[in-house]
């Protein structure tokens, strides 16, 4: 088994809802596919790292942010012979309920994907100047305690976010499409398609607890994602299936686990969707794995 050594200068972790660290290690830990129930944002600052995500494997250059979402089955390797060195933030959009009021929509970048590789953004040195003190900020505590520290991360988050979206605009053209409002709403029924996806989902259940009627919350949830509520809820118990199989686990166990209710119709879904059976899938990510470590 390969040893490598790992130096965290700080990890900001407040309620489970947010964390920030910076690390370096002469190599990179085991890193198989997965998702996270969080949004991750990246700041890699080293060369020969590589990112595979959604069946596509690209080079991630020194300076790049990865954007990921609860959506991106993904896995990022390292092939060089230095310190591999990034800031790795998640949080939970919870955490920034508090800052909601200022109306600015800080989610947006995890769901902007109208270009190629829309999970990276190489930043040019200026860019880059201006956004890694951001990073660093967020991975040293404030001194003070309570109320005062957390929002003080709020803060910091949000300015980030800010920081970042505006350097994605541009390259997209976009503009505001829907209400704020709406867009937040969405969020909120994304948390809860996460946090309910093994049980039966009403879409007048989510329309009800985002203060929208369906016709209004299908529209913006159509505009924020590119897809249908329930094209959405599907979409994710298969991602979920997928890390599920890649960890080990059998057909049975994933079907119990991902709320497709029988194997029969969990199998000739997944199958429908991702062109091979449940074992297929696992058999294929197994020696693929094998292979990359080979």
């Amino acid at each position: 088994m390969k040893a490598y050594r790992e130096k965290t200068t700080h990890t900001e972790n407040l309620q489970g809802e947010f964390s920030a660290t910076y690390t370096e290690s002469k190599e990179a830990p085991n890193n198989d596919f997965h998702i996270h129930e969080a949004y991750e944002l990246m700041l890699i600052l080293s060369e020969d790292v590589w990112l595979d995500i959604n069946e596509e494997v690209y080079p991630v250059p020194s300076g790049s942010l990865l954007f990921f979402n609860p959506m991106d089955l993904h896995r990022i390797r390292y092939r060089g012979n230095l310190l591999y060195q990034r800031f790795v933030l998640w949080f939970k959009p919870a955490f920034l309920q508090e800052i909601a009021t200022l109306r600015y929509p800080f989610m947006r970048c995890f769901f902007m994907r109208g270009r190629e590789k829309a999970n990276l953004l190489p930043l040019t040195d200026t860019q880059l100047a201006s956004v890694r003190p951001l990073f660093e900020r967020l991975c040293c505590a404030p001194s003070w305690q309570g109320q005062a520290r957390e929002m003080t991360t709020r803060l910091r988050l949000g300015e980030l976010l800010i920081a970042v979206q505006e350097l994605l605009c541009p390259l997209l053209g976009q503009s505001d499409q829907y209400e704020l409002s709406q867009e937040q709403a969405v969020y909120c029924a994304i948390q809860y398609i996460q946090e309910h996806y093994t049980e039966v989902i009403r879409l007048q259940d989510i329309a009800k607890l985002t203060g929208m009627n369906k016709k209004e919350l299908c529209a913006a949830f159509q505009a924020v994602t590119g897809m249908a509520c329930g094209q959405y809820l599907l979409q994710y118990r298969i991602t979920t299936a997928k890390a599920l199989l890649i960890q080990g686990l059998s057909v049975t166990q994933v079907c119990e686990a991902t709320g497709f209710g029988d194997c029969c119709n969990f199998s000739r879904t997944f199958h429908n969707h991702v062109g091979l059976s449940p074992k297929q899938y696992a058999m294929q990510q197994r020696n693929a794995t094998q292979n990359a470590k080979g």
